[in-house]
């Protein structure tokens, strides 16, 4: 069975779901201290992970029900590698 959305088929197998969603914030600590601890109680925040690569840094926030989050962090001026302006 594969996921419809009005006659279009995803290919989706029913019990598929997402491992992490990812969200990008200006200030990693700031975001978790100020508004996903008090509001969201993670069960875990994995210690920042830098990647020059991608010029960002990012953690992750395992939610009650294994739900995991990917907050991202740009390093520097403020953008990414692809130049998406994050301000």
């Amino acid at each position: 069975m594969g996921l419809s959305v009005e006659g279009m088929d995803f290919g989706m197998a029913a019990g598929v779901r997402f491992h992490h969603v990812g969200y990008a914030v200006k200030d990693i600590r700031a975001y978790v201290s100020t508004f996903l601890m008090p509001l969201f109680s993670p069960v875990r925040i994995s210690d920042l992970i830098s990647d020059p690569i991608q010029r960002v840094t990012v953690c992750f926030a395992e939610m009650p029900g294994g739900m995991v989050i990917e907050l991202v962090e740009p390093v520097g001026g403020g953008q990414s590698r692809q130049g998406d302006d994050w301000q």
